[in-house]
């Protein structure tokens, strides 16, 4: 049976992002250019600009071994995975890693026949050089058998 995160990259695969020479590409991820924001005149762009990742610190106290981090942007676009190398993030440990770029997302996992019942959001953009704390805990843990 093809699982919740598996369903959602699948249905989401046409849409999938564009190779750039970003700092993502560092990391593995296929990666969005970030928006040309010089010639639109309002300040959002300042969110996306500067040398420094967006970064997910994962504080994994789910009660199992996360293996792959999974992101969709909020709006349903640009889904990548980030594979934890062997054997995988234990319990108790944090981590931290590159988002696929700043902005908003929707953080997914899955890792000893485990994942998340529902996608966590970062609700509001993270920015460049930003660090969102992500908690997985056992209250949107869910294991098959």
């Amino acid at each position: 049976m093809m699982s919740r995160v598996s369903l959602i990259l699948a249905l989401l695969a046409p849409a999938a992002c564009t190779q750039s020479l970003d700092t993502c590409d560092d990391a593995g991820f296929r990666c969005t250019q970030f928006p040309d924001e010089s010639s639109s005149g309002d300040d959002g762009g300042a969110c996306l600009d500067g040398d420094a990742p967006a970064v997910v610190q994962i504080q994994n106290r789910s009660g199992n071994a996360i293996e792959t981090v999974y992101f969709v942007r909020c709006d349903g676009t640009d889904p990548s995975e980030f594979p934890i190398m062997p054997p995988g993030l234990a319990s108790g440990e944090d981590l931290e890693i590159p988002l696929p770029g700043p902005g908003c997302w929707l953080l997914d996992y899955a890792g000893e026949g485990c994942e998340g019942q529902t996608p966590t959001s970062t609700e509001d953009d993270v920015c460049a050089g930003d660090t969102f704390p992500w908690l997985v805990d056992d209250q949107n843990h869910v294991c098959v058998g």
